[in-house]
Order: C-alpha cells, then structure tokens, then sequence
C-alpha cells in the first residue's frame, strides 16, 4: 500500500474514532439531558401539590358556650376540601372547670361556632364525636375560598410510603399567615397498632398546633388522613384516616333520619343519657 493511501486510511480511522467518541458523547449527554428534563418535571409537579395543599390551610376562630352561660374564645387550625372545612373536634373544650365555695363544677359545653374571616361555617357535623372528626360547610360568603381538592376512601397505602403536612406549628401559623412543612413516613396502618385500630401511625410526632393538618401522600398528591396527635411517650404520629370523614357524612345522615330528637342547631344527640346526666350533675354543682 502507499504511504498516500495509508496517511488516507489512518485520517478516516480517526475521523471515525472522532466521530463514534463525540456520537457517545452527544447520546450521553442526551441522556442527561432527558433525565435532567423528566427530574425538573417530577419536581415542577410536587411543588404544585405543595402549593395547592399549602394553599388550602386556614385557622379558624371559636366561640363556645357551656352550660352555666359562659363563653370562652378559642383559636383553631383546618383545611380548606372541595366546598367544605375539614378538621378535628379536640380544638375545643369540651368542658371547664369552675369552683364556688371550694367546691369543683364540671361544666359541659352548650354549643360552640367556628368562623372563619368573622364568617360562620354551617356545621354538619361536630360536637362529642370520638374519633375527633369535624366537618364544616363553607358559607356562600366565603365560597372564594372553595378548592378542587377531594377526600377519597380508597386511598392505597403501604408502610414506608411518604407523606407530607402543612403545619400551624405552636400556632405559627395562625400567629404569620404562613403554614409550616413537614414530612414522614407511614409507620404503621389501620388495625396494627393495638389500642388505636382506627389510626395510622407516622414515623414522627406532630408538633403541638399540627392538629388538623392534612396528611397527603406525596408520590400521588392524595389525602391520607388528618393529624389528630401523638402517642405519648413513643416518636410516632397519629392519623385519622381519610375513609372515617368520608363515612362520617353518611353517619350523621342516618342519625338525622333516625333520631327527631337531634339538635338541627348545636349537633347533639339530645337522648344521650350520658350528656344529659353530665349536663344534669353541672345544674345541681356536682361533679
């Protein structure tokens, strides 16, 4: 072969060399760039659910009354789902204490309201519920507030999956106008945790103010349930899962229907015999 067609041959091997390396290289960086894009999109799509269930976070203001007339103002924390107010009942007391003569008083609570704004929220349900659910109707006066978030009962979930929280963080919230985050992982689920069978469990403890919160799962963006508290002296956070205010409405109905003598006004179950035995003992200053 001659030198002329040996130079020839060696340039287009290089050539070829040259041209494999930077077709590597521009597929590779094609890759990253894919995988930079697809990373910028995952995160432009949480910080949206964030925004949205940040968004939806507002305090509310109460005002209760207990038997003996006296009225006592509280300060609250909920969540703004679809056209409804969504929150849990431990806000309020259910009862004070009073002393006359040295003498202890337990006083039941008559009837309580929850404004928003100055604005009160219709109630559909609330009152001495045990599992410290609450449900409030947003008034037409505030229907700006109103949303398209949703509360599903079929919301899958498996231990380790990740959750998030808006918080009011010893009612910083209420105190700035602006909610604080938190995130954890399911810990354990309905019926796992003996003595608290109705409650999912956070690898973290909510912080006192948190109460109210929704929890949300984060790969999908959908309501887990809302943070009712702590187990006390053990790191977890308890949950009421999203299915118990889905049935709640369908519960209140029923007792609606079945039971004439349930206060349309307050919420309350008036043949319960044990509040009225509570409510009773507070008229004649027993405890």
């Amino acid at each position: 072969m001659k030198i002329a067609q040996i130079g020839t041959a060696l340039a287009l091997s290089l050539s070829l060399i040259v041209f494999g390396c930077a077709t590597r290289r521009d597929m590779k960086l094609q890759g990253l760039n894919s995988a930079w894009e697809e990373m910028q999109i995952e995160r432009v799509a949480e910080q949206k659910i964030l925004d949205k269930y940040r968004d939806a976070a507002w305090f509310f203001t109460a005002e209760s009354e207990y038997v003996d007339k006296t009225i006592k103002k509280e300060k609250g924390y909920g969540n703004i789902v679809g056209k409804e107010y969504i929150t849990v009942e431990h806000w309020i007391d259910k009862e004070i204490v009073r002393y006359d003569k040295g003498k202890e008083k337990i006083l039941p609570l008559a009837a309580h309201t929850i404004c928003i704004d100055r604005i009160p929220l219709e109630k559909i349900n609330h009152g001495r519920d045990s599992e410290d659910r609450a449900i409030y109707k947003l008034p037409e006066e505030l229907s700006w507030l109103k949303n398209n978030l949703e509360m599903k009962a079929d919301v899958k979930l498996e231990k380790g999956d990740e959750v998030f929280w808006w918080g009011n963080h010893f009612n910083s919230f209420t105190a700035t106008g602006k909610p604080d985050y938190r995130e954890a992982k399911i810990a354990f689920l309905e019926g796992e945790y003996e003595g608290l069978e109705r409650f999912i469990g956070l690898n973290r403890k909510a912080i006192p103010g948190d109460s109210g919160s929704l929890v949300v799962k984060k790969k999908t963006g959908e309501i887990v349930g809302v943070m009712h508290g702590n187990i006390r002296d053990e790191n977890y956070g308890l949950v009421i899962p999203a299915h118990r205010y889905v049935e709640l409405r369908t519960e209140r109905k029923e007792e609606r229907a079945g039971n004439p003598l349930f206060d349309k006004d307050y919420g309350f179950i008036l043949k319960d015999s044990e509040w009225n035995e509570a409510v009773e003992r507070a008229a004649s200053g027993m405890k």
